[in-house]
């Protein structure tokens, strides 16, 4: 027990080494995909962090992001927030856009908390309004504006972008990450679908598995389970986001 205990101790120790060294090589900054520039904290909720230093984390939505920054939206409401990679870069992005704003939410007090330091850390803070839970009310607030639903939250995607309780939904553009597993598998998929097919355009976008090529801007070092370390999401094979665009 205690040779585990020692073994795991002393990984995470080289594991830990080598994000700070990642850090000081790119020097705190995200150097590739559409937040290049962004000064980063070493802190992530729920997600891996060097690939978003490296810029290759869901690199499959990077298309979507491309277009979401330049269609010109009012507001981004940012759902499940954690430390605030999108909310920060959507602003930082779209900070040259007269009134607009990211409305930020998170369940996550701590990751409020590093959502506040960096928004700070990018000269954003004005652009972004943090919260805690978003609720129907909530999203009915943006109506009459050009507004991007941004969420990502563990399942309750279902339940809470929902037209029949927020009608203000139809109006919106949606970009979803589904949660679909266990016996019921697929439904949210088919609900979400069923609920927007008659007025948005609807994309279905796959994770696709990452390999050690993804991590060219790590040079300090040629140790290929290091390498695949920086670049591994721990997504499970199969996951989507869903891309809602009005038709």
């Amino acid at each position: 027990m205690l040779v585990k205990k020692l073994v795991r101790y002393y990984r995470k120790k080289k594991l830990n080494a080598f994000i700070s060294k990642v850090f000081k090589n790119l020097n705190s900054t995200v150097c590739h995909g559409p937040f290049k520039g962004m000064k980063y904290i070493k802190r992530s909720y729920g997600s891996g962090l060097i690939p978003k230093l490296l810029g290759t984390y869901e690199q499959e939505l990077h298309q979507v992001i491309d277009q979401i920054i330049s269609t010109g939206y009012q507001n981004i409401v940012d759902i499940g927030c954690a430390e605030g990679y999108y909310a920060v870069g959507f602003a930082l992005k779209c900070r040259n856009k007269p009134g607009f704003r990211v409305y930020a939410y998170d369940i996550n007090e701590e990751a409020l908390q590093s959502l506040k330091t960096l928004s700070a850390l990018n000269s954003v803070s004005d652009s972004i309004i943090p919260g805690a839970c978003c609720d129907y009310k909530d999203l009915e607030r943006f109506k009459n504006t050009k507004t991007l639903i941004f969420c990502d939250i563990e399942g309750d995607e279902l339940s809470l972008l929902d037209p029949a309780k927020a009608p203000s939904l139809i109006n919106y553009d949606l970009l979803v990450e589904i949660h679909d597993s266990g016996d019921e598998a697929g439904v949210i998929k088919s609900q979400l679908k069923h609920r927007f097919k008659k007025t948005h355009f609807i994309q279905l976008i796959q994770y696709t598995s990452r390999s050690i090529s993804d991590a060219t801007a790590i040079t300090h070092t040629a140790n290929v389970r290091l390498r695949q370390f920086a670049v591994n999401e721990g997504r499970k094979k199969g996951m989507e986001w869903m891309w809602i665009k009005r038709l």
